[in-house]
């Protein structure tokens, strides 16, 4: 099997490049591994640690307060139902 793996040099990103990377990367990652609805799946992969939890609290509270929060609730808040 060939590694087809491709890479983007981080160091040359900055300002609004890099967050839509971050952004693009984040909703692809997510993507790639919500592939099974099996909660036992999920929560094996997210394991036993509140760091899960803390992060996403983190990440409610950011988005709560943060400009793109909006767009975000647009985007996922149908995928969720």
């Amino acid at each position: 099997m060939k590694n087809m793996k491709g890479g983007i040099p981080l160091g040359y990103l900055s300002g609004d490049a890099f967050n839509f990377f971050v952004f693009a990367f984040g909703l692809l990652l997510a993507r790639a591994h919500a592939r099974s609805g099996d909660a036992a799946v999920i929560a094996g992969y997210c394991g036993t640690s509140a760091v899960l939890g803390e992060a996403l609290a983190d990440l409610a509270q950011i988005t709560k307060t943060s400009a793109i929060g909006e767009f975000e609730i647009q985007v996922f808040e149908p995928a969720i139902r």
